[in-house]
């Protein structure tokens, strides 16, 4: 029997086990499977591979934690309990696990594309360049920056000692092995508020003249079907680039809006009290990727309107939510440069200052100096064991 050959195949087989699984127990599979093959064999066979796959998926599924607490842990909103951190420290040590952070944020993009697709049965055009956006995601996950930043962030989230929601589900219960306090990393508020200006100032720019110029737009039309007179369906039709009064009217209540929530922000910047943050570490981002993102997707969606790859629809309303947030970030930098203190101000606290007038102490993390072991696969557990 070629043990080199056979070895190669029975561990491709055996990849549906987890890895820690495979860490511990994997050596006793091999030679089980081993004593069984055939004087000769080059593979395993199979059957033996089918029930290798079924019995690593069992073992996966026996392990992970219920799937209202996983959904909800993806999406930042709890903490696993604490039987299951050491799950959670293997995902975020686990290949792909980016891509699998970014997954919700990929699928919401992904439901927004495909509305304007979902009203008439076939019949609104489609786009290959509206699938650029879920992609640009997906592969932003490979950056090895937003690789590093992910799982960091995740970790933080995972095992710090913060205020979330988590506290209010979870009830873990107090850490049997080593803690040190970390500060908590924020962002600096005047290159943050800047980036931010400019993105926004170029949306409120580019997506009004997009708008404009868009060669087809979306219509409602009757159905094509006889004594109905209740059914719509949207069709993609042409239009003249002209700007229409629609569009003025709407960026005309935009301007408005944001001229008042900018000199709200300003006014509660100016008055505000900063307390002292002894468990802070003001950091300045090496690579901007949110602007960046942002950027590109403003150009992504400007560009698709205005050569009538997308029907008219995401540039107008973008527009405006440009627009008033211009005029809140425009009012953050004028009562900040107002007060001269800007360099002691992080990101987060001019947001809270300016949309609830308020500051919080950051608590300090409470890292683990000791990383969550997976069970012991070994150990008998309670409860019925998966077919």
């Amino acid at each position: 029997m070629s043990d080199d050959a056979f070895e190669r195949s029975a561990r491709r087989w055996m990849r549906a086990y987890p890895l820690w699984w495979r860490e511990r127990r994997g050596g006793e599979l091999l030679g089980v499977l081993e004593e069984l093959a055939d004087d000769g064999a080059r593979r395993l066979d199979l059957r033996t591979g089918l029930s290798l796959v079924r019995g690593g998926w069992a073992t996966r599924v026996r392990y992970r934690p219920p799937w209202h607490r996983v959904v909800l842990y993806r999406l930042g909103f709890t903490r696993l309990p604490a039987q299951f951190r050491w799950w959670a420290a293997q995902d975020i040590q686990g290949r792909f696990f980016p891509l699998r952070e970014m997954t919700p944020s990929i699928g919401m993009l992904g439901v927004l594309i495909a509305l304007p697709f979902m009203w008439g049965p076939g019949r609104a055009q489609f786009s290959w360049l509206s699938l650029l956006g879920p992609l640009a995601l997906a592969a932003l996950s490979f950056v090895p920056a937003m690789d590093r930043r992910l799982r960091r962030l995740a970790w933080e989230r995972a095992f710090a000692d913060r205020p979330s929601l988590s506290r209010l589900t979870d009830r873990p219960a107090p850490p049997a092995v080593p803690e040190r306090l970390r500060p908590r990393r924020r962002s600096a508020a005047r290159p943050g508020l800047a980036r931010a200006a400019f993105v926004l100032g170029l949306g409120a720019f580019v997506l009004p003249v997009a708008a404009a110029v868009a060669p087809q737009r979306v219509d409602m039309v009757p159905c094509a079907v006889d004594d109905v007179a209740w059914c719509a369906e949207s069709v993609v039709v042409a239009r003249e680039p002209h700007v229409g009064g629609a569009l003025v009217v709407w960026l005309a209540l935009a301007v408005l809006a944001g001229a008042v929530v900018g000199a709200r922000a300003a006014r509660r910047v100016r008055r505000a009290s900063l307390p002292e943050q002894p468990f802070r570490q003001l950091v300045a981002t090496r690579v901007p990727w949110g602007s960046l993102t942002a950027t590109g997707a403003i150009g992504a969606v400007a560009l698709g309107e205005a050569t009538g790859a997308l029907v008219q629809l995401f540039a107008a309303p973008l527009a405006g939510l440009c627009v008033v947030g211009l005029g809140l970030v425009g009012g953050q930098l004028y009562g900040l440069r107002r007060r001269g203190d800007v360099d002691a101000w992080a990101g987060i606290d001019a947001w809270r200052v300016a949309t609830s007038g308020g500051v919080l102490v950051d608590p300090p993390y409470r890292e683990t100096i000791v990383s969550p072991a997976p069970p012991d696969p070994s150990r008998p557990t309670e409860g019925p064991v998966p077919g």
